[in-house]
């Protein structure tokens, strides 16, 4: 029995090939993890880059501008990874043998 749009409908098993469903795909989900696991990281070398500029005197606010800017590209990275790690797809339920 499958049920359509238009009603139920009925099919004689031999006459079955494959039966399928479809998967969730988890893409926004994993984009969103990629981009703050990046941006934590971009983040956290900026700080670190920002506290080497203080302890040798450097002016601070470029490390900081570099770090912030590592972070919205290190986002951008791990948000474009998480992308393509998602996987959605077709789930086989019964297939003939």
């Amino acid at each position: 029995m499958a049920r359509l749009a238009t009603g139920d409908q009925a099919y004689e098993r031999q006459s079955v090939f494959r039966v399928s469903t479809k998967v969730t795909s988890h893409r926004t989900r994993n984009t969103l993890i990629g981009a703050g696991i990046g941006l934590g990281g971009g983040l956290a070398i900026g700080a670190g880059a920002h506290r080497v500029s203080i302890s040798n005197g450097y002016p601070y606010n470029q490390y900081m501008e570099a770090g912030a800017i590592g972070g919205a590209v290190a986002g951008g990275i791990g948000a474009g990874i998480g992308a393509l790690v998602s996987k959605g797809g077709w789930n086989d339920l019964y297939r003939a043998k």
